[in-house]
C-alpha cells in the first residue's frame, strides 16, 4: 500500500540533447541466466568513469561528477544512462524551541518562503550540476507525469534570485519574532547570537550548494553553524532528534527514485503532510512535530482516493501543492539529472524514465555476453545507518539507496511501476479489479476474515459489512516456489505478513513495546474490511478505496509484505519482544536498544540462537496459521524444517536475507563495504531472463518553437515543432503564457496540430491588446495520456507597438489608400 507509492520521478529538460546511448534487449540462447554473480562494491564516483574504461568495473548505480561525464559522452569505452533520479531540496525546522532563550527564525513562514529567493538556481544548474539538472520549485518536476497537472502552479511560484527581496521579508519577521540586529549587522534574540545550525552533506553537491546558502544567510545577518558531515551522522542528528532542541536548523536533503509514478496520490503526504511521517518531528510521539490541518485533510482525501472523478483528483492535487510551495518546510531546488555509467557491450537495459540503472528492472537482467560475473559499484554498500529488514517506520523495507540498490535483484515486489508510464502493473503477483465506486458498494462475502489483535486470532468479518472495491491477487507465481533456502513459499508466509502489521499497529500490548506501528500503519491499514483465500491461490482482499486508475485499486489493496520467510521475522520479533533489538530507529534510540539489521552477523547470530530456542521448545505462532474455520496452513513438522533450513542458511552465509528474487545475497561484508550476490537457479523460479526487460523508451521531444513579436492588438502564431518519430501513442501540446515579473498565468489551452509534427498557437489580438509591450513566457508541454508529460520547454515572445491607437492609424491609413484608388478609377 504506502510502501508502492514512494516511487517518484523527474525528467530533465536543460539536457535532452545530450546524447543517450541506445540499448538493447537480451538475445538469449538458453533460459539459463547469463549473468551468474554480482558483486557489489564501494567504489568512489570519481574513479567509476576510469575503472570501466580500464575494464574493472561494468556498472555504477550511483551518479558520477558532472565534469567527468560530460568529458566522456563520446568516448567507445564507457556509455551513460542519464536519468533524473534525484532529488535536492533544503529542509527547515520550524520547531518553536524548547529554550525560550532561543530564536528560531524558520518557525515564521514568510522566512521560510524567502529562503527561495537566496537560491540562484540558474547558478545551481549550469555552474554546480554542469546543466545537469533542472530547476525545481516542488516536489513535481518537468516531465514527471503529474507536472502537468500543476504546471500553472509551479509558474505562480517560479521565485527568481532576489537576496534584496529576502532581506526586506527577513528583516521585517525578525523584528516582529522579537529580534534586534546589532551595530556589528549580526541578528540577536535575548542577547545571544540568532544562531543557524546547517547540516550541509559532503558528497556530493549538495555540499556547493549549502555553502552558498550559508553565506547568503551570513549576509543578512545570521550566525551560521556549518555542520559538514557525511550520510550516517546526517541522518542521526536530522531525523532522530527532536527539532524542538535546535540540533539543526536546516539540512540539504537529497532524494533517490525507484521509478515513476502515473498518479502521485501520496506525492504531497510524502512531501508535505505531518500525517506521513516524513515532516519535521517525524511523528514520534516524544518529539515536537509540525502540524497542518489543512493538508493533513487535502492529501488524505487524496491519497485515500475520496474523490469522484479525475478533475477532482486534480484539483486537490494543485491545492496540496500550492500549499506546500507556500508552508516551504522544504524549499526544493533541483531534479539531477544523473549520469550513471556502463560498460560497452552491457545487454538486458531498460531505459527508466526515474530511476535510471538504479531500477528494479535493470541489475536483475544486465549481462555481458561471455562475462559469468558482474562487477558493479556504488558509492557505498554499508554505512553506520544502512538497514536491511523487514520494516521501519517510512518505509516498510529499507530506507536508504545503499540497501534499496541490491534489493531490488534480491526481491521480487508483488507490483510495480511500468518503467515508460509509471502505471502500476503486475510483477510477482497479477491481479484483478471490481468496484462499486466511486458512490457504491458491495457486500463482503460473512467469510472474509481480519486479524482481531485483542484475541490474537483471524475471525470472520460477519455479515453486514460493505467494502467499495475488491481487489483478486493470483498467487499461483508465488506459492509452491522457493525461497532462497529451498523451502517453499506458503499460505502461512502471506499470513504472518498481514499478521504482523496488524497486530504491531493495533495490540495494545504491542504498542506498549512500539508505539511507532501505529503512528504509521493505523490510517492505511484501516481501509482494508476483509481478506479471502478462494481457488487455493487467490487472495480477494476487500478495501474502502476507488480510483478512477483500476491499478491505483491494486497497488493500494496490496497487503503489507515483507518478501522474508516467516520464521526469520518471527524469530525476530521474539528478539523484539525480549527487548534485544527494536524494529525501528526511533526506538532504538529512545530505548538505548540497537535496531535489528539483517545483514550484520551479530543480529543473525541472535537470531540464529533464537532459532534454535524456539525448535528446543516447538514453538510457533499456530494461531497465525489457523483460519476460522479452523484450516491449518502449517503443521510443526513444516515449521521444524523451516527453522533448520533457516539456521543452516545462517550458519553459512551469517546473514537474514532469504527472499524470492532472481539473485540470493551470498556474502555480505560491511567491514569491506561490499557484497555478492548469486544467481538463484531454481526450477521453481517463475521468470526466464529477460522478462524484465523493456529496452529504450520511444520519447518524441521539442525540437523548435518559433516564438515571434507581435504587435498590441495584432494576431499572432508561435509555432511547435516536434521530433519526426513513429511513436505507437497519441500526444499533444498544451501551453500556459505567464507574465515573468508577476507569475500570473495569463492564457492557457491546447494547441492545434496542423501536422502530426507541427502545432500552432493563436494569440487572438482580443488577447495581445490587453498586454503592454514587453517580453512574455509560455511554457509548452507535450504529452501524452498514456505515457503522460513527455517534453517541457520554455520559450518567450515579445510584444511590442503603442496599443489601439496606433493600430487604428494603420487602418485608417489603409481605408485611404483604398478610398483614393477608387477615385483614381473613377476619374479613369
Amino acid at each position: 500500500m504506502r510502501g508502492l507509492k514512494i516511487l517518484l520521478s523527474v525528467l530533465l529538460v536543460a539536457v535532452f540533447l545530450i546524447p543517450v546511448a541506445a540499448f538493447q534487449g537480451p538475445v538469449y540462447a538458453s533460459p539459463e541466466r547469463p549473468t551468474k554473480e554480482i558483486v557489489l562494491k564501494a567504489v568512489p564516483a570519481e574513479q567509476a568513469v576510469a575503472l570501466i574504461k580500464a575494464g574493472q568495473l561494468d556498472y555504477y548505480m550511483f551518479e558520477v561528477p558532472r565534469d567527468i561525464a560530460a568529458a566522456n559522452l563520446g568516448s567507445p569505452d564507457v556509455k551513460f544512462m542519464l536519468a533524473p533520479a534525484g532529488i535536492n531540496d533544503f529542509i527547515l525546522n520550524p520547531a518553536v524551541p524548547k529554550d525560550p532563550n532561543v530564536l528560531n527564525p524558520f518557525v515564521s513562514r514568510k522566512i521560510r518562503f524567502a529562503v527561495n529567493y537566496l537560491v540562484d538556481r540558474a547558478f545551481v544548474v549550469q555552474q554546480i550540476f554542469k546543466g545537469f539538472a533542472y530547476e525545481m520549485y516542488t516536489f513535481e518536476a518537468p516531465p514527471d507525469p503529474d507536472f502537468a497537472t500543476i504546471a500553472d502552479v509551479v509558474a505562480k511560484y517560479k521565485t527568481a534570485y532576489n537576496p534584496d527581496l529576502a532581506k526586506q521579508i527577513i528583516d521585517e519577521e525578525m523584528v516582529k519574532l522579537g529580534a534586534e540586529k546589532g551595530t556589528d549587522g549580526k541578528w540577536y534574540y535575548n542577547g545571544n547570537p540568532v544562531t543557524i545550525n546547517f547540516v550541509i552533506r559532503i558528497e556530493d553537491e549538495r555540499h556547493e550548494m549549502g555553502l552558498l546558502l550559508a553565506d547568503e544567510l551570513e549576509k543578512l545577518g545570521f550566525t551560521v553553524n556549518r555542520l559538514e558531515m557525511t550520510f550516517g551522522e546526517a541522518i542521526d542528528l536530522v531525523y532522530y532528534t527532536d527539532p524542538a532542541d535546535l540540533e539543526w536548523h536546516i539540512y540539504t536533503e537529497g532524494w533517490g527514485k525507484g521509478g515513476i509514478v502515473r498518479w502521485d496520490d501520496w506525492g504531497p503526504a510524502f512531501w508535505a503532510a505531518p500525517w506521513y511521517g516524513l515532516m519535521p518531528g517525524w511523528q514520534e510521539p516524544t518529539y515536537w512535530n509540525y502540524e497542518n490541518d489543512t493538508l493533513v485533510n487535502i492529501t488524505q482525501t487524496l491519497a485515500f482516493g475520496l474523490f469522484k472523478n479525475e478533475d477532482e483528483r486534480n484539483e486537490l492535487f494543485r491545492r496540496a501543492t500550492e500549499l506546500a510551495i507556500k508552508e516551504a518546510v522544504r524549499v526544493f531546488i533541483v531534479t539531477t539529472l544523473d549520469p550513471q555509467p556502463y560498460a560497452p557491450g552491457m545487454m538486458g537495459l531498460t531505459e527508466d524514465r526515474g530511476a535510471g540503472l538504479r531500477s528494479v528492472y535493470n541489475l536483475r537482467e544486465v549481462y555481458i555476453p561471455g562475462k559469468s560475473t558482474l562487477q558493479a559499484g556504488h558509492l557505498h554498500v554499508y554505512t553506520s545507518r544502512t538497514l536491511w529488514g523487514p520494516v521501519d517506520a517510512r518505509n516498510w523495507h529499507f530506507f536508504d539507496v545503499y540497501s534499496v540498490d541490491p534489493w531490488t535483484a534480491i526481491h521480487d515486489p508483488w507490483l510495480w511501476n511500468h518503467p515508460f508510464t509509471g502505471r502500476i502493473i503486475p510483477f510477482r503477483v497479477d491481479y484483478t479489479v471490481d468496484t462499486a465506486g466511486p458512490d457504491g458498494t458491495m457486500s463482503v462475502p460473512e467469510d472474509a476474515f481480519m486479524w482481531n489483535a485483542t484475541s490474537k486470532s483471524w475471525e470472520y468479518v460477519g455479515s453486514g459489512v460493505t467494502a467499495i472495491s475488491k481487489v483478486t491477487f493470483d498467487l499461483s507465481k508465488l506459492l509452491g516456489t522457493h525461497w532462497h533456502d529451498g523451502t517453499t513459499i506458503t499460505w502461512a508466509d502471506v499470513l504472518y505478513d498481514i499478521y504482523l502489521f496488524y497486530e504491531w499497529t493495533y495490540a495494545e500490548d504491542k504498542q506498549s513495546v512500539d508505539p511507532i506501528w501505529n503512528a504509521y500503519f493505523a490510517d492505511t491499514l484501516s481501509f482494508i474490511k476483509g481478506f479471502r483465500i478462494v481457488d487455493d491461490t487467490k487472495l480477494e482482499v476487500y478495501v474502502d478505496y476507488w480510483h478512477f486508475d483500476p491499478n491505483e485499486i491494486a497497488g493500494f489493496a496490496a497487503p503489507p509484505v515483507t518478501y522474508f520467510p516467516w520464521e526469520i521475522n518471527y524469530a525476530v520479533e521474539q528478539l523484539v519482544l525480549e527487548s534485544k533489538y527494536t524494529w525501528n530507529r526511533y526506538m532504538s534510540s529512545s530505548l538505548g536498544i540497537p535496531q535489528i539489521n539483517y545483514v550484520l552477523p551479530g543480529h543473525a547470530a541472535d537470531a540464529q540462537t533464537m532459532l534454535e530456542e524456539l525448535v528446543t521448545n516447538q514453538t510457533f505462532p499456530e494461531n497465525v496459521f489457523t483460519l476460522p474455520d479452523g484450516t491449518t496452513v502449517a503443521s510443526w513438522d513444516d515449521v521444524v524444517d523451516r527453522y533448520y533450513s533457516a539456521i543452516e542458511w545462517i550458519t553459512d552465509k551469517s546473514h537474514l536475507v532469504i527472499s524470492d528474487g532472481p539473485f540470493y545475497l551470498e556474502n555480505f561484508d560491511a567491514a569491506g563495504d561490499s557484497l555478492v550476490m548469486k544467481a538463484f537457479e531454481d526450477p521453481t523460479y517463475p521468470f526466464a531472463p529477460g522478462k524484465w526487460v523493456f529496452g529504450t523508451f520511444i520519447r518524441p521531444r521539442i525540437e523548435k518553437a518559433y516564438a515571434p513579436s507581435v504587435n498590441v492588438g495584432a494576431e499572432g502564431t508561435i509555432i511547435i515543432d516536434i521530433s519526426r518519430l513513429a511513436v505507437p501513442y497519441e500526444v499533444g501540446v498544451n501551453y500556459f503564457i505567464i507574465d515573468p515579473v508577476t507569475g500570473e498565468v495569463l492564457r492557457s489551452g491546447s494547441a492545434e496540430a496542423v501536422s502530426p509534427y507541427r502545432y500552432i498557437i493563436t494569440l487572438p489580438a482580443e488577447f495581445t491588446e490587453t498586454l503592454k509591450p514587453g517580453t512574455y513566457e509560455v511554457d509548452l508541454l507535450l504529452y501524452s495520456p498514456e505515457m503522460a508529460l513527455l517534453d517541457y520547454r520554455t520559450v518567450f515572445f515579445s510584444i511590442v507597438g503603442g496599443g489601439r491607437v496606433e493600430k487604428e492609424i494603420e487602418q485608417l491609413g489603409e481605408a485611404v489608400d483604398k478610398l483614393s484608388g477608387d477615385l483614381d478609377a473613377l476619374r479613369s
